[in-house]
């Protein structure tokens, strides 16, 4: 099945992606943070948002009809990293951090909507 999105990618391709998308930033969350930092190109509050604007950008377009389901696991998914971070030695939660998530899961939803009212 083709995505309105993009005609030339399948669904279950972009729900690979997404799925892929998750694990990578579980993994980039609880290495050392002195390993992350050569690839933080802004700062740490950008970085979260920006990468919950995309998980949530392709959480949309993977599951367009869960679009709920989607918002919730991925604020779950984003205090879960928070509270994964307070077990490890080298890293340390903040709840600024989940902020920030959230922002970029409302922007990411905001955008897709408008665009979605605007194009179609």
């Amino acid at each position: 099945m083709k995505t309105p999105v993009f005609p030339f990618v399948s669904l279950s391709h972009l729900r690979i992606l997404f799925w892929v998308a998750l694990a990578g930033l579980l993994t980039l969350a609880l290495l050392p943070s002195n390993m992350v930092q050569d690839v933080m190109l802004f700062s740490d509050k950008v970085m979260h948002a920006l990468a919950f604007f995309v998980l949530a950008t392709l959480g949309y377009w993977s599951y367009p009809k869960h679009i709920l389901y989607v918002i919730g696991g991925l604020l779950i998914y984003g205090a879960f990293i928070e509270f994964f971070q307070a077990l490890t030695e080298t890293r340390a939660p903040e709840w600024g951090d989940w902020l920030a998530d959230s922002l970029g899961i409302i922007t990411a939803l905001f955008l897709v909507r408008l665009r979605r009212s605007l194009f179609q």
